[in-house]
């Protein structure tokens, strides 16, 4: 993006300075649109955080159970 506005700040002409400032609006365009997906992302971790952690409960709490039933077939 910073490419893209120097570019435009060195255009000689007119018309280098009309087609920099287009592929200039499009990169700021992409680059806010990236934006807005990293923070619905970050908006969401909190919740995919819950559930992960979730997971890892019940996991460890079947495995538990596992290994209980199996100490007590070999006692």
């Amino acid at each position: 993006m910073d490419m893209a506005k120097h570019d435009v700040k060195q255009a000689k002409t007119t018309e280098q300075i009309e087609r920099r400032a287009v592929l200039y609006q499009q990169t700021v365009e992409v680059f806010d649109e990236h934006c807005n997906k990293l923070i619905k992302l970050l908006e969401e971790l909190p919740s995919i955080k819950e559930a992960h952690s979730k997971d890892l409960n019940e996991l460890t709490r079947c495995s538990r159970e596992y290994h209980l039933a199996m100490a007590a077939i070999f006692k």
